[in-house]
């Protein structure tokens, strides 16, 4: 879509919606917009929204060029169709512009054909809307213009609703709106000041949550040589998941809208991560993502005790960072409590690690935690069940370990005092006998989701034994791949026989 074509629709999307103002009085609504009609607002916005879409729709293919100077947009629409004309300011002052009892009173003479003519400047000049060195926009409205009769200006919306219109566009629609006039770009970037860079300018305000204003990731690696041209707007207020952020820009996060700061396989070692810890302190990011860093376990303690006072955070993966047994009781100990989610992947952890680990998430509201890979064997996975009946843990990963049937069978008997809903125990050491054990200890418990795929003691023969015993438990979802470790006649079995059960063969 070119330039031109791009701001005909956002200029179109613009007096669709303001039309729709209008006929429902809401640019009548005080600033703070009240609490009991945010349902009748919502409705209003989906009616706009689908109103504005029709009529872009209807007369794109009709649309003319902008002209640069002196363009008033008149819109005149009714009950079936919708046009956009624009015209020169002779041609708009020629026309005769109903007030509001001759629209009344052609509105009850043609119910049927109703319409409605409204001018709206879109083009207003450098004079109307700069802002001097003595100036600034009024935070609880929009900068006000004089205006004539018969003539609706947009800008004289209160700024919430100005927000919520804008809100809709999309991002490239955004960036051509923000270049309207002076007005337009503060709403859009939150600064009062045009052409801001780099990270020691922060915003004047923050902005809402539109739909452009979020850039889903962005990868710092591809951008090394633009860091210090790039807008700070885009910086403080559009970025929402960064990848390989520089350490120069971690102090800088707390004034961010960034979520989520992944920082895998950046060789950030002991003394980054503890830096790291400092600057999330106060910031919005609610996941964490450190996986292959060279933390060890002095990393991993100091990182978990400058979270302490953190707010936000609620997933962290420190996944291969050599944490060992130490490292991973350590960061689990000083863990702020609204943590959710834990990966520690392949650190080496063991039994002993585990059992400290599963002792630590008492204290704190932990439903995830994904122990794959840590050589935990039978005595680390039964101290684990006996150690989280107190917790609030409903899903474990502990896949690629060594647990063999002797571990499951201890545990089974303790999974009824937990509150799991998930188990996953791929590629151990379990056979028919470690299976019967299981599915008999999910009796009467909340587990919904088992996974068993790549324990190669599972055979056909037990496997049907294991399904006669699935009466009286929640499960919905049982995994057992690879698709050649069960018969194909074994699996059509199951599925006719258990429907009620998703079987994952593949």
């Amino acid at each position: 879509m070119s330039k031109h074509s791009s701001f005909l629709k956002v200029l179109f999307l613009i007096c669709s919606i303001t039309i729709f103002l209008q006929s429902c009085n809401l640019e009548n609504l005080p600033p703070a917009i009240a609490q009991q009609k945010v349902t009748t607002h919502q409705a209003a916005k989906r009616t706009f929204i689908r109103k504005a879409k029709r009529n872009y729709s209807n007369a794109k293919t009709n649309m003319p060029l902008v002209p640069k100077d002196g363009t008033k947009v008149i819109v005149i629409e009714d009950d079936s169709t919708s046009k956009v004309a624009f015209l020169k300011k002779e041609e708009v002052n020629a026309l005769k512009i109903p007030d509001e009892k001759e629209r009344s009173s052609a509105s009850l003479m043609q119910p049927a054909k109703r319409k409605r003519e409204q001018i709206i400047d879109l083009t207003a000049t450098e004079e109307e809307t700069s802002i001097t060195a003595s100036e600034s926009i009024d935070t609880d409205g929009p900068l006000k213009k004089k205006t004539r009769q018969g003539k609706l200006n947009f800008l004289d919306l209160p700024t919430e609703l100005l927000e919520e219109v804008v809100s809709y566009l999309s991002y490239k629609e955004a960036m051509i709106t923000r270049e309207l006039n002076h007005h337009f770009y503060s709403l859009i970037t939150g600064y009062e000041q045009v052409g801001k860079v780099g990270v020691d300018n922060k915003p004047d305000r923050s902005i809402p949550q539109a739909k452009w204003s979020s850039i889903k990731q962005l990868d710092f690696k591809k951008y090394t040589n633009k860091l210090s041209s790039m807008p700070s707007f885009i910086f403080y207020q559009f970025l929402r998941e960064v990848k390989n952020l520089p350490p120069i820009y971690w102090p800088y996060l707390a004034d961010t809208q960034v979520h989520t700061v992944n920082l895998s396989l950046n060789k950030i070692g002991c003394e980054g991560v503890a830096l790291l810890g400092k600057c999330l302190q106060s910031s919005k990011v609610r996941a964490v993502l450190l996986w292959s860093n060279l933390i060890k376990a002095k990393g991993a303690q100091a990182f978990a005790k400058s979270l302490a006072v953190n707010k936000t955070i609620r997933k962290i993966d420190l996944s291969s960072n050599q944490l060992q047994a130490a490292g991973a009781a350590a960061l689990t100990k000083h863990l702020p409590k609204q943590i959710k989610t834990i990966h520690l992947t392949s650190n080496q952890i063991k039994d002993e690690g585990a059992i400290e680990v599963a002792k630590n998430i008492k204290l704190i509201e932990l439903d995830e935690m994904n122990l794959e890979r840590n050589r935990i064997g039978d005595k680390g996975i039964i101290g684990i069940i006996e150690n989280i009946q107190s917790s609030l843990l409903k899903r474990i990963y502990l896949g690629g370990n060594e647990i063999t049937d002797k571990g499951i069978i201890e545990m089974s008997d303790k999974l009824k005092n937990t509150i799991l809903e998930e188990i996953s125990l791929v590629s151990n050491k379990i056979t028919n006998k470690g299976a019967l054990a299981l599915i008999k200890g999910c009796q009467g418990t909340n587990i919904q989701k088992i996974n068993l795929s790549h324990n190669k003691g599972i055979t056909d023969e037990g496997i049907l034994e294991v399904a006669k015993e699935l009466e009286g438990t929640q499960l919905e979802e049982i995994g057992l791949k690879p698709i050649n470790l069960l018969k194909r006649e074994t699996q059509a079995l199951l599925r006719e026989q258990y429907p009620h059960i998703k079987w994952i063969f593949s």
